[in-house]
């Protein structure tokens, strides 16, 4: 089946609906009427909402996209996101992360939703905590595919070696709290306690590669990047915190827009700001509300999901 063929004919209708919003908000903020129209529509039903999430998913993860579909419109100077947005609708392209197709993901045995957490303890003593929009499988022999997102790993005393499965490959671990968190391309070590061992999908073992403790490195199917010290932001979500060390806005964004449902964007001219500082991730609202105050920046709610930062 296709990924066209993925898409039924009432979906892909919703969709090219749902697009259209997103164009329109694009273009300006929407008048009072418009958001009642809006809001109407996502409240026909659960389905028109599902479509809402994914088109706004769409428009902001354009990066998710295969590089022979986004490279030639993001090349061109104007309108490229919603250029790009009408080629994929058009196309019937289902997303990236799967809402349209029916795949392992929509069905795992655990996931969580934006901004959601969740704690397990396996029947071998693994403890693991889910982070925001994060889907896995538990399989025999201590292994665990991730599908999306991020997961926390405490592998216990068990002597045996403990699996998890990305897209790129494998991580092993024995006796260690490491985290494995899915990129667009690559897939996430970050190891708190102990050691764990890369294995790309493509190469060989003995290509694979120790990661230990206070380290983190990405890895392809094909490739295991640089090793270098785990920063200590980077497993701050576990304590609910967002630590930002001069962090330019636009990337402090994009973390925020990991835990809050809909889009957050900030205008070009301020995303090289920098910004130092602790921000709780159970309330991005706050935290965006402190950003605004911080920098000294307009905050425009134009939805509930459509949030703007731009200067005063």
């Amino acid at each position: 089946m296709s990924r066209s063929d993925a898409l039924t004919k009432n979906q892909r209708v919703l969709l090219e609906e749902a697009a259209e919003w997103l164009l329109k908000l694009d273009e300006a903020p929407l008048s009072h009427v418009d958001q009642e129209n809006l809001h109407r529509w996502r409240r026909q039903s659960p389905e028109h909402e599902r479509i809402w999430q994914t088109a706004c998913a769409l428009n902001r993860d354009l990066s998710l996209l295969p590089s022979g579909i986004a490279k030639p419109v993001l090349q061109r100077p104007r309108h490229s996101r919603r250029t790009l947005l009408k080629c994929v609708v058009g196309a019937g392209l289902a997303l990236p992360i799967g809402w349209f197709a029916v795949d392992k993901k929509t069905f795992a045995q655990y996931r969580t939703a934006t901004g959601e957490r969740l704690e397990l303890t396996l029947s071998d003593g693994t403890k693991m905590t889910l982070n925001t929009a994060t889907a896995i499988d538990t399989e025999p022999g201590r292994q665990i595919r991730l599908y999306t997102g991020e997961v926390f790993i405490r592998t216990g005393t068990a002597d045996r070696t403990l699996s998890v499965i990305t897209a790129q490959g494998t991580v092993q671990a024995v006796k260690s709290d490491f985290t494995v968190r899915c990129l667009p391309q690559e897939t996430r070590i970050s190891v708190i306690q102990g050691s764990v061992k890369a294995g790309p999908r493509r190469l060989t073992t003995e290509q694979t590669r120790w990661v230990s403790r206070g380290e983190t490195c990405d890895f392809t199917e094909n490739a295991i990047g640089l090793i270098h010290p785990l920063p200590t932001n980077r497993v701050a979500w576990l304590r609910d915190q967002l630590i930002a060390e001069e962090m330019p806005l636009r990337e402090l964004v994009e973390e925020l827009n990991r835990y809050r449902r809909g889009i957050i964007h900030c205008e070009e001219t301020i995303g090289d700001l920098k910004v130092s500082g602790v921000f709780q991730l159970n309330n991005p609202d706050q935290a965006l509300e402190v950003l605004a105050q911080l920098l000294n920046l307009k905050l425009t709610h134009y939805t509930d999901y459509w949030v703007l930062l731009k200067a005063a």
